[in-house]
């Protein structure tokens, strides 16, 4: 579910976790009672920047996109790893409006505590959650960093 932030760039604690949670729990719960896991934050301008508790990643032609931190991001942990594990060639930061992230053919969220989940439906958009090779292959490679089966 997209939830509208404002622009976010500008916020000082927008890049750190603390205990100024309260915006996120809200959009959470309020995703959830519509029906979705997470709630995508876009700000003003149509910019996409991440989950109330997870970072985005898009699969759009043969590159991953992941929002940069200096939209005003939580930099996240499993984010981070995806960016080393695959380098700038595969996984790359770049801005991400609406629009862009429509051509996604996959898309998915990462944090630490659920690795790397694919998404198969945002707003009235569904996803074939069979046919996401590239979230696949990350998803393997992620889990073979840290040894989870």
């Amino acid at each position: 579910m997209t939830v509208n932030c404002g622009a976010r760039a500008g916020w000082g604690l927008s890049r750190h976790k603390t205990l100024n949670y309260l915006e996120h729990a809200r959009a959470k719960r309020s995703a959830m009672a519509a029906g979705f896991d997470e709630a995508l934050w876009v700000a003003d301008g149509g910019e996409v920047l991440e989950g109330a508790t997870t970072n985005l990643f898009a699969v759009i032609g043969k590159e991953v996109i992941t929002p940069p931190v200096s939209a005003g991001i939580l930099p996240g942990v499993a984010r981070g790893v995806l960016l080393q594990l695959r380098g700038a060639s595969r996984v790359r930061e770049a801005v991400l409006t609406r629009e862009r992230l429509a051509e996604a053919a996959e898309i998915f969220v990462t944090n630490s505590l659920m690795g790397v989940v694919p998404v198969n439906r945002w707003d009235q958009r569904v996803y074939s959650l069979a046919g996401m090779q590239t979230t696949r292959e990350l998803t393997a490679d992620f889990e073979r960093r840290f040894m989870i089966r």
